[in-house]
C-alpha cells in the first residue's frame, strides 16, 4: 500500500529500486553457483564468467546508488 504523501515518482523510485535489489541478490547467487562449477569450467571460460558477473554486480550496485540518491531528493523535496 503506498504512503499518504507518496507521489508516482517515489513510488516508481520504490518499485526500481525492489527491482535492482532482486537483481543484486540473483546476481551474487549465481555469481556463487559459479564458483562452485568454476573446477569443472576451461580457466578461459571460467576467467569470462567472473569478470560478467563481476561487471554486472558493480553495474547494479551503482544503479542502486543512483536509486537511493534519488529517493532522498524525491523526499526533500516532498516535504
Amino acid at each position: 500500500m503506498s504512503e499518504p504523501n507518496q507521489t508516482p515518482e517515489s513510488q516508481l523510485l520504490r518499485d526500481a529500486r525492489s527491482k535492482a535489489a532482486a537483481l543484486m541478490a540473483n546476481l551474487i547467487t549465481q555469481r556463487d553457483d559459479l564458483a562452485r562449477f568454476a573446477p569443472q569450467l576451461a580457466p578461459d571460460k571460467q576467467a569470462a564468467g567472473q569478470q560478467a558477473f563481476a561487471d554486472a554486480i558493480e553495474s547494479t550496485r551503482r544503479t542502486l546508488e543512483r536509486v537511493d540518491q534519488a529517493l532522498r531528493h524525491t523526499a526533500l523535496h516532498a516535504e
